[in-house]
């Protein structure tokens, strides 16, 4: 079952602006004192102060619908999610059609783990309400209530139309990820129940492995899926990336070689796999066999011009293809990046150590960078377990923006969002991780026409600009508490 940290409240929920209260002259002038006071108080986000003098108002007039559902608001958004139920159901009860009231309490309910009390309220809101917040909001909490209840099938329906609705919207592409990741890892499960020795089976063992970069797991059940089906197409050519993968690990020729022959048997069950041809045309090359690489290049290319050289590269690390011309250099070390609310954020450096007890998510194993961290494992014995691997940095970005994960990254990739403040970036012990730069590379004797030699001139100038200077490379904003306003 999925587990939802705190659904993020962004001011959109506002039930009542003022309440018609008719009451005795002598009364008039201190409800008149307390409803000012807690609509100045909700204004400025001050719940205790509002919550106070509401309970007052509520002694003063408890037939009044929309001091009870007020209070219900100021309840939940204090985390007080029992009294919050009994005030919005006082309200519904005093006036059915108050609006909005119905969605609070039902999540009001999710919050406590009641889902089956909260599924119709939610799902009223989700489906049918005009609202877009309270669309939004009631679509979050009903994954959680259909996760808590099991009703994963359900549970993916929702997330779909979340992602359709709001397709660049961070928190639902956190929470709708961990549903399909889960909904994904219960069909691996029933399929190992189902079937334990069937080929499907292990080749979902070895893509698993593979991403997570347990390279001899890995290629284990590779070759469990080859000794069944050897011609199974993409196989030979996964084993053969997975060899390849251990090979930089331990410096092994024999796990080149062994690649090498994966990817030619790949060619000749499906000559059409340029993946294969590629990679032996850059083991090739490696190996100053260039007549043999162009041979495998131009194999790649011939049916996929996707595969074509660019003009421009950006690496991570240093090449010694002497083809290859570095343009410009600049010092990138790793660093730790989170929000300005992370719980490790007040640390002035970090070491693995430090955030081995924190969620992470970090590039998928292909990535320079996470090639970097596994040798630093090794060395310092440590294992980065991350709770989300992907292979895009956009995305790695968003979901730091959710709040409660970290990753590490050079300073270039989140530069941006550092200087508006919506991430910092910490330096980190080591000093393998502080030697580590970036490369703006091209073609050694190549002629560049005016349109890559002025993207040339632009990237030199944002590598300069983004590179680290003395103390600047963490920044931490004023923080500013997310208020919910009473609109």
């Amino acid at each position: 079952m999925i587990r939802f940290r705190q659904i993020r409240w962004l001011g959109a929920l506002a039930l009542v602006a003022g309440c018609a209260i008719c009451a005795p002259a002598q009364s008039a002038d201190e409800i008149d004192e307390y409803s000012e006071q807690g609509q100045q108080a909700l204004a400025h986000g001050q719940f205790a102060q509002a919550e106070a003098a509401y309970e007052k108002l509520r002694e003063l007039e408890p037939g009044v619908a929309e001091v009870h559902a007020n209070l219900g608001l100021i309840y939940f958004q204090e985390r007080k999610y029992e009294p919050a139920v009994s005030a919005l159901r006082q309200a519904l009860k005093l006036k059915p059609a108050l609006p909005k009231t119905g969605a609070l309490l039902a999540m009001s309910l999710s919050e406590l783990g009641r889902y089956s009390d909260a599924l119709p309220g939610l799902e009223k809101g989700f489906h049918y309400s005009a609202d877009a917040p309270i669309k939004r909001m009631c679509g979050l909490q009903l994954l959680r209530a259909y996760a808590g209840l099991r009703q994963d099938s359900k549970a993916v329906e929702v997330a779909l139309e979340l992602n359709r609705l709001y397709p660049s919207d961070a928190e639902v592409l956190y929470h709708t990820g961990r549903v399909f990741g889960n909904y994904a890892f219960l069909a691996m499960q029933k399929l190992a129940q189902v079937a334990p020795a069937s080929i499907w089976r292990h080749q979902a063992e070895a893509e698993a492995n593979e991403s997570q970069g347990s390279n001899d797991a890995a290629i284990s059940e590779y070759q469990q899926v080859l000794s069944v089906d050897p011609r199974r197409p993409g196989i030979h050519y996964r084993l053969g990336r997975t060899l390849l993968a251990r090979s930089r690990q331990n410096n092994s020729p024999e796990d080149i070689t062994a690649a090498a022959k994966e990817f030619e048997q790949e060619l000749q069950f499906n000559p059409d796999n340029a993946n294969a041809a590629y990679e032996l045309g850059e083991i090739h090359r490696n190996a100053g066999e260039l007549d043999r690489a162009g041979k495998f290049f131009e194999m790649a290319t011939k049916d996929h011009p996707d595969f074509a050289e660019a003009h421009l590269g950006l690496a991570f690390h240093t090449h010694d293809d002497p083809r290859i011309r570095v343009v410009s250099s600049m010092s990138q070390p790793l660093c730790a990046v989170m929000t300005p609310s992370h719980a490790l954020a007040a640390r002035p450096v970090l070491s693995l150590c430090d955030l081995i007890r924190f969620p992470m998510c970090l590039p998928e194993t292909s990535f320079r960078t996470r090639q970097i961290l596994k040798e630093l494992e090794i060395a310092e014995r440590v294992t980065l377990q991350p709770s989300v691997s992907c292979n895009s940095i956009a995305l790695l970005k968003s979901l730091l923006l959710c709040g409660d994960l970290c990753t590490l990254l050079p300073l270039l990739a989140v530069a941006e969002e550092v200087e508006r403040g919506e991430l910092i970036a910490i330096p980190l012990a080591g000093t393998a991780l502080q030697g580590t730069s970036v490369h703006l590379i091209n073609r050694l004797g190549r002629r560049l026409t005016p349109a890559p030699l002025s993207l040339m001139n632009e990237l030199t100038s944002y590598l300069n600009r983004y590179a680290p200077r003395p103390g600047a490379i963490k920044s931490r904003p004023t923080l500013v508490a997310d208020n919910v306003r009473q609109l």
